[in-house]
C-alpha cells in the first residue's frame, strides 16, 4: 500500500495543464444542417461576411453592394413557406459607400446592452452603426466613420470595455475608445455619440487577424509573412509579445522564420485560456 505521506505528496505533484480541456471534441453538438436559408440577402449581389449579436437575435451582413444588412434572423423561423422572405424583406439596409468585407457587434457589457455594430469597408472605411431596432430611418444609423489607407481586414470590439480596433492591409491597426453610446430602448438622441483615437500600431505588412484576450486586458494580431503571434498589454503602454506559430521557443532572441501556413482568423475561447487559429492550410489550431 501507499503510505498516507505518499498519497499527499502525489496529490501535490498533479499540475493542471489544461490537456483535461481537450480530452472530449466539444459538447457533442456539431452543426449539420441549414437551420434557416435566407434567399437573396443582397439581392444580386454576393455576401462578404456575417456576424451576430451576442444575443443571437440580430445577424449582420455585409455585401458587395455597399451595404450592411440587419436582420431578424429568428423570424424565418417561423411557420409558413414565406417566412424566410420575410425575415429578408422587414431587415434594415445601411449603406457603407464600399463593400463591406468585415463586420462585428459591440459586446454586452455588465448586463447591459451597446447598441452598436461595425462595418469595415474595402475602401478603407469603417462605419460605427447603431442597430437598435427601435430606429427606422436607416440613413441616421451612421454615428461616425474613419478611414485606413487600405482595405479593413478585421474589426473586433473588446468584451470588457467599450474599445474598438480596426486592422488593415496597410499594415495598421486603429485603437478607438467609444463614448456616449446612445440607448438601444428609448431611441434617445445620438448627437453626443463620440469615438475618440487612442492609439494606431504600425506593422510591416498587411494585419490578417485580430482579436481582444485576457478579457480585453490584451490584443492579440498575426501579421501577414511573419511567423509569431504578436501581443500588445493594453494596461502596460502597450508592451509587446511574440510567440511562435511552430510552437517552439525562440533560438537565441530570433524565431525559426519558417511557417508553411498564414492565420486567417483568430478567436479567443470563452474561458479566456486559449486562443483559436483558423489557417489557409485546411487546419485549425489551438494555442495557449
Amino acid at each position: 500500500g501507499i503510505g498516507e505521506n505518499n498519497i499527499e505528496e502525489s496529490k501535490e505533484s498533479l499540475v493542471d495543464d489544461g490537456a483535461d480541456d481537450f480530452v472530449t471534441a466539444g459538447n457533442g453538438i456539431y452543426a449539420s444542417d441549414p437551420v434557416v436559408t435566407l434567399p437573396k440577402v443582397h439581392g444580386i449581389s454576393n455576401p462578404l461576411c456575417c456576424s451576430l449579436h451576442p444575443n443571437d437575435t440580430l445577424m449582420a451582413t455585409g455585401g458587395a453592394d455597399g451595404n450592411l444588412i440587419l436582420c431578424q434572423w429568428g423570424v424565418a423561423l417561423a411557420p409558413g413557406d414565406e417566412s424566410s422572405k420575410k425575415a429578408v424583406d422587414d431587415s434594415i439596409k445601411v449603406g457603407c459607400g464600399a463593400p463591406v468585407i468585415c463586420s462585428a457587434f459591440a459586446q454586452v457589457n455588465q448586463g447591459r446592452g451597446c447598441p452598436l455594430v461595425a462595418a469595415g469597408c474595402m475602401d478603407g472605411s469603417v462605419s460605427i452603426i447603431h442597430c437598435g431596432l427601435d430606429l427606422e430611418d436607416s440613413a441616421n444609423r451612421v454615428l461616425h466613420s474613419f478611414k485606413h489607407e487600405k482595405y479593413v481586414k478585421t474589426i473586433c470590439f473588446s468584451p470588457s470595455e467599450q474599445l474598438l480596433a480596426s486592422a488593415s492591409a496597410d499594415g495598421t491597426i486603429k485603437l478607438h475608445q467609444v463614448e456616449n453610446v446612445p440607448n438601444m430602448f428609448d431611441g434617445s438622441d445620438a448627437a453626443e455619440f463620440s469615438l475618440k483615437a487612442i492609439q494606431s500600431l504600425h506593422f510591416d505588412g498587411p494585419v490578417e487577424a485580430m482579436c481582444f484576450v485576457d478579457n480585453g486586458n490584451s490584443l492579440c494580431c498575426y501579421v501577414r509573412g511573419t511567423s509569431y503571434l504578436t501581443y500588445f498589454d493594453l494596461k502596460d503602454e502597450y508592451k509587446q509579445s511574440k510567440y511562435s506559430l511552430n510552437g517552439k521557443a525562440a533560438i537565441g532572441d530570433r524565431f525559426d522564420d519558417h511557417v508553411s501556413f498564414s492565420v486567417l482568423s483568430l478567436q479567443s475561447s470563452p474561458n479566456g485560456k486559449y486562443v483559436a487559429l483558423a489557417t489557409d492550410a485546411a487546419r485549425n489550431i489551438i494555442m495557449e
